[in-house]
């Protein structure tokens, strides 16, 4: 199943190329396959076999970038650059695994 989701205000420290590391807030979207098999624990031992799942992120789109006073970076081809190696360090699978949850659960308008 493809999951997208946003996720807002995250705080990096990004090397624009001046060599001083700089203090922003980013908001993002994120997109990825997931998978998830609950375990069987009854029956035969043959039979049985452990929770499984899977999260491949296969897009990261930066929506906005902020510096530390609130004021809009504008997005340049370089500073995209820049913000998605700082995002490389950062972990999101909760964030997709909330959004996998919520879409698994039944629509009750």
């Amino acid at each position: 199943m493809n999951i997208t989701t946003e996720v807002e205000e995250i705080e990096l420290e990004v090397d624009f190329g001046e060599g001083e590391y700089e203090q922003i807030s980013v908001d993002i979207r994120i997109s990825a396959d997931m998978s998830w098999q609950s375990a069987k624990l009854s029956g035969p031992p043959e039979d049985c076999y452990p929770e499984e799942s899977e999260c491949d992120i296969t897009e990261t789109k930066i929506l906005d970038a902020f510096d530390c006073n609130g004021k809009e970076i504008k997005l340049t081809p370089e500073r995209i650059a820049a913000i998605s190696d700082a995002l490389e360090s950062c972990d999101f699978e909760e964030e997709l695994w909330d959004a996998f949850e919520a879409a698994q659960e039944p629509d009750c308008d």
